[in-house]
Parts: structure tokens; C-alpha cells; sequence
């Protein structure tokens, strides 16, 4: 199984620029992107603004603690269900036990290569759970099919529950026909294999798992409930005054825009924040009526640089309080 196909993006933090620059060439073998954070506020910055597949944090970072930072990263609704790696050293006071800590995968330094390419495929690509309901897709996907998963064989085997089928599944699912295996995962990632249709046992279906596999991150932007003034036109008027509701780095809630703009309407906003102002395109996504004439509405901004994108969400971060250093 490749995972070269996935590019799955992994975000790296250690104080120690050999195992970046090691660890960043054997990922890149294996076929992942890395991006690397030189501490815990760049990898927080990082973690919300570009949303990896997976975190990998050390125990100790030049501004706070791995496990800090592990607390912050759970804490928000944006990266709470990242997959998360805490590497530690021989004398670091920390332990698996910690419920603090619950749901991070620890790995002990030096990493055994093997180790962590096991670890990275369980944690990226987890097999589907007994009873968890998954979806097969003919070849040609033109045939889907919902049932349940029995129990795996082996490795690269699954049982499948096998009711009465009519005529198209039968007809789509045979004995060797190519098909695709769909599901999502515990941290809400989009799991898809090239799968195989395996024997028809007495207890179910078997079930081949081919490979490649490919998994898809749900994305959520970091957003905070805050009044941001905002001044906006569309084209060919004037000036307007608004505020948002709240804000994130990819959108906005709007107050009191007047009723006439409707959903698709584009237009440009001043974003002004307490020391910076940004000019950005937006495009309204959805509307909520009020009185007098007025409507909330919700809108996406569609052209933003990565850099005040991050900016943006920075701002939003920094309202929540500074990462504890222990």
C-alpha cells in the first residue's frame, strides 16, 4: 500500500535542528508534507491556519512544553481531532497515564524508523472498528452499498455483514471485481481504499484491502465570537459600517447588512483590527433576516494571502489566553 498517492501534510515542532532536518527527509520518502515550527506558538499559529493531517510535538520547545501545547491544541474546536505524536526523551516527567494527555500517541527518542512509519500508517489510515458502518463503491461508482464491518482477517481482510442482496449488488459486488471501501475515521477523516471483493463466506463478505489509500481531512477554520468593526462597499457604492459577530481566517458573521444583498452577492470589506487593517473580497453565503429592513449574513472571503490569513487567527488566538509553560 503507497502512500506516496496521499501526500498527507505533517506539522513538526523540536528544539533540535538535526532531528528536523532527519525526520523531514525520511517523511518525504514515505511520500508525506512536512512543514516544520520552530516553537509552540508558530506550531499553534501553523496547527490552526493550515490545518495538518497530524502533529508531531516535542516534550520540550524554547517557549513551553509539548504537553501544553497538546492542552491547547484539544482545547479548540478547530484542532481537537488532529492526531497528535508527543516525542520524549530518557528523563522527561511526563507519562501516558496523564489525563491531560489522553488520546496523544507517545513515541520515546531516538525513533525507530520503523516504528514511526507503523505508527503514521495506524494513526492517518486506522482500519475501520467491528459494527462500524462503512460504504463499498463499484468500480465504476455508479453502485453503492451501506453495511457493517464483522471483524478484520489478518491484516489486509475485513468480514462484512451480508444480508439479502438484489440483483445490482450482486451483480456489482462478485467474487474479484475491483470496488472502493469508505469511512470515516474517529478524528472525522474521510478514509478510502481500493479494495477487492473476497469470498463469500458462510458468516459474510470478505473483504480485500488493495491499496493505495486515501484519506481526507475534514478542515474547520478557528472561529471566535468577536465585534470587529468592518467597513464595506459593493461596486459602484459608497462606503458602509458594519461589525462582525464573529471572525475567523477564512470568514465572517456580519451584522445588520441591508436586505437587498442576497446570497452569491460579492463585494469588498475593511477588516479592522485593533492595529491593522485588512482589505479583503467576500462573498455572502448565507443570510439571516432581521428587522428594519436589515439581515445577519455569513460570508467567505475569497482572496486572502496565507500571511493575514494568519495574522487574523492569531488575533482570534491571542484572546484565549497565554500557553502555560509547564
Amino acid at each position: 500500500m503507497s502512500l506516496k498517492e496521499s501526500h498527507n501534510h505533517i506539522l513538526i515542532a523540536d528544539s533540535s535542528p538535526f532531528f528536523l532536518r532527519n525526520i523531514t527527509m525520511l517523511l518525504q520518502r514515505e511520500g508525506y508534507e512536512v512543514s516544520i515550527a520552530k516553537d509552540g506558538r508558530e506550531l499553534l499559529s501553523l496547527a490552526i491556519v493550515r490545518m495538518p493531517d497530524l502533529i508531531m510535538v516535542d516534550t520540550a520547545l524554547p517557549d513551553t512544553t509539548g504537553k501544553a501545547i497538546c492542552q491547547v491544541l484539544r482545547r479548540n474546536a478547530s484542532t481537537e481531532n488532529i492526531p497528535t505524536i508527543l516525542t520524549i526523551n530518557d528523563g522527561d516527567n511526563v507519562t501516558e497515564k496523564d489525563p491531560a494527555l489522553s488520546g496523544i500517541q507517545f513515541l520515546s527518542k531516538p525513533l525507530q524508523t520503523n516504528t514511526l512509519v507503523l505508527t503514521l500508517m495506524q494513526m492517518l489510515y486506522p482500519s475501520p472498528q467491528i459494527n462500524q458502518e462503512i460504504t463499498l463503491l463499484s468500480g465504476d461508482r455508479s453502485v453503492s452499498w451501506k453495511t457493517f464491518v464483522l471483524r478484520q482477517i489478518g491484516q489486509q481482510r475485513l468480514l462484512l455483514q451480508q444480508d439479502e442482496w438484489p440483483a445490482e449488488l450482486a451483480m456489482a459486488f462478485q467474487n474479484g471485481r475491483k470496488c472502493a471501501l469508505e469511512y470515516v475515521a474517529q478524528d472525522r477523516a474521510r478514509i478510502e481504499y481500493a479494495a477487492s471483493i473476497g469470498n463469500d463466506l458462510k458468516e459474510g463478505l470478505e473483504l480485500r484491502l488493495d491499496g493505495p489509500v486515501k484519506r481526507t481531512q475534514q478542515r474547520q477554520f478557528f472561529r471566535k465570537a468577536v465585534q470587529v468593526n468592518v467597513r464595506y462597499r459593493f461596486p459602484g457604492e459608497f462606503y458602509r459600517v458594519t461589525h462582525t459577530l464573529d471572525l475567523s481566517g477564512g470568514g465572517a458573521k456580519l451584522a445588520e447588512v441591508p436586505c437587498n444583498l442576497g446570497i452569491g452577492s460579492e463585494f469588498e470589506m475593511i477588516l479592522l483590527l485593533p492595529e491593522k487593517k485588512f482589505t479583503l473580497n467576500a462573498r455572502i453565503q448565507w443570510q439571516r433576516p432581521l428587522c428594519h429592513e436589515k439581515q445577519e449574513v455569513g460570508v467567505i472571503f475569497t482572496e486572502i494571502a496565507p500571511s493575514e490569513q494568519e495574522e487574523i487567527v492569531m488575533f482570534l488566538f491571542g484572546g484565549l489566553g497565554q500557553i502555560s509553560p509547564a
